[in-house]
């Protein structure tokens, strides 16, 4: 079973490209990935001629595949875009998965519109298709897709996690002295929330004097949140840039609490999911697919989004309940690395690969129409 897997750039930043970086360690050799698309810089016609050449460069080599996944989002660019690399995999006769990796709710009501519906149609071809949540799922269901739909997660990298156990939980949260640092680590722009989570700091500063809050991630906010907090003169509050690798997971693991106050249209904000992984709590609005599993109370607290006062009162019920945070964190623990570890993902996409390959051999050259999820 070879498996053509359409990817962006593995080596610039993004969702889909930092997913792929992760599970490429974990695939069998003969699941190969070609990039493709978005180019930045040069003119407008160089851009599309990139695309061409893309397309060219796909038809040659789907032949020589079994399966081909395409990962796009559910936004209008990646429709147009990825509809054409459908249509020339069903050219080859190659079966097709389709993973929308982002969804844009405002898009939703353009689907059936005149510009849009033929590639749309040509998408609905698929012969299945995953997603990150199960609302998208209904909303698949709800516009006729009948074959089979998998909800799937983002991932966190087995070796993030190695040496992470109940006990090493127990021990780094035990010891940290008065010191309670609050983590926000994602893109830093206005609708992830980073001023609500500055705001909240900011109003429990005088009240918890070993609180700090740690800022990681680089966004067109970043320099605002600065000024803002030097402005305004916050206390205790840093600034690390954008991290990845061992600075990422040196960040999660000197951190107690995790911040994600997120207004934005989410696939599966990976960054929650990693914070679980390493045993933290979670203060987090339900985005994206996070709705489908995470549980108030349990594995963190659910605040609705733009609302300081709410992430200010999840944060200090932690901050006055060290036993509840630390049962939410070997509670987190535990959940994410039977769900979310690479290994298991990767598991998980050679079945939907195999099943797809058999259910177009049971059904000749027609698609497989299914129900599974």
């Amino acid at each position: 079973m070879k498996v053509l897997v359409s990817v962006p750039d593995l080596g610039k930043q993004g969702g889909i490209a930092n997913y792929y970086a992760t599970l490429r360690r974990y695939f069998p050799e003969h699941v190969e990935f070609l990039a493709r698309g978005a180019r930045t810089g040069g003119t407008r016609w160089l851009r599309m001629l990139s695309l061409v050449a893309d397309y060219v460069t796909f038809a040659k080599a789907v032949h020589r595949y079994d399966l081909v996944h395409l990962n796009t989002s559910f936004a209008r660019h990646g429709v147009l875009r990825d509809a054409v690399y459908l249509a020339l995999a069903r050219l080859a006769g190659r079966p097709v998965v389709v993973f929308f990796r982002g969804w844009d709710e405002q898009f939703e009501s353009k689907v059936a519109s005149f510009a849009i519906r033929p590639w749309w149609r040509m998408l609905m071809t698929a012969d299945r298709m995953i997603v990150l949540s199960e609302r998208f799922q209904g909303r698949l269901r709800s516009w006729g897709y009948t074959r089979p739909i998998d909800v799937e997660t983002t991932v966190v990298d087995d070796a993030m996690v190695d040496g992470v156990t109940d006990t090493e939980i127990e021990e780094r949260m035990r010891h940290r002295g008065e010191r309670i640092t609050a983590l926000f680590l994602a893109r830093v722009e206005p609708n992830k929330g980073v001023h609500e989570a500055i705001t909240a700091h900011a109003a429990l500063a005088d009240r918890y004097p070993g609180l700090h809050l740690v800022i990681a991630g680089a966004g067109s906010a970043l320099a605002a949140a600065q000024a803002r907090v030097d402005a305004e003169r916050i206390p205790r509050v840093d600034f690390l840039g954008y991290v990845r690798g061992t600075d990422k997971r040196a960040a999660f693991r000197t951190a107690d609490i995790y911040i994600f106050p997120s207004a934005h249209a989410e696939g599966m904000p990976n960054s929650v999911l990693e914070a679980m992984a390493m045993g933290l709590p979670i203060v987090t609005t339900l985005a994206g697919g996070l709705r489908d599993f995470f549980v108030d109370g349990t594995m963190g607290i659910v605040v609705p989004p733009h609302d300081p006062r709410a992430i200010e009162a999840g944060i200090a019920r932690l901050l006055d309940a060290p036993e509840l945070r630390l049962r939410m964190a070997v509670t987190n623990h535990a959940f994410a690395s039977q769900r979310f570890l690479a290994s298991r993902v990767v598991a998980r996409l050679m079945a939907i690969y195999a099943a797809t390959i058999d259910g177009r051999s049971e059904q000749g050259t027609a698609p497989h129409h299914g129900s599974g999820r």
